[in-house]
């Protein structure tokens, strides 16, 4: 991958800082269109998303073990320890499950999925439902 095409699909990354827009739909999208293979480009777009998830922890912790160490929060260590765990078993299997689903499938599931939820929430926004 050269620099250019990175910097374009960080580009598209940032996309998703637009209400509505997913992050991994718009970096996916983009490398299609360059190019890439679909395990290619998903594999890229996860291995984008972990400096994303590692600061906004950062960003997060602070207040947190405050919380803990004070006793003013709901969270404990064996909890945070329980919880940290239970994401990185979760995440592993979800992301080899989707690299597995896209060796062989689409990703057109996943577009009529969110296209179907913006109808209804363009529908619902409209009959004053908010």
């Amino acid at each position: 991958m050269t620099l250019g095409r990175a910097v374009s699909i960080g580009v598209a990354q940032a996309l998703a800082l637009i209400p509505g827009v997913s992050r991994s739909g718009s970096t996916i999208t983009l490398g299609l269109f360059e190019g890439f293979t679909r395990e290619e480009i998903a594999r890229f777009s996860f291995l984008m998303s972990t400096p994303i998830i590692f600061g906004a922890g950062l960003i997060k912790l602070p207040k947190m073990l405050h919380e803990m160490s004070t006793g003013g929060g709901p969270v404990t260590w064996a909890g945070l320890a329980a919880g940290f765990l239970a994401s990185a078993i979760v995440g592993v299997a979800v992301i080899r499950w989707m690299l597995n689903w896209l060796r062989t499938r689409t990703y057109a599931v996943f577009a009529i999925y969110r296209l179907s939820l913006a109808a209804v929430i363009v529908v619902l926004w409209l009959a004053g439902k908010r």
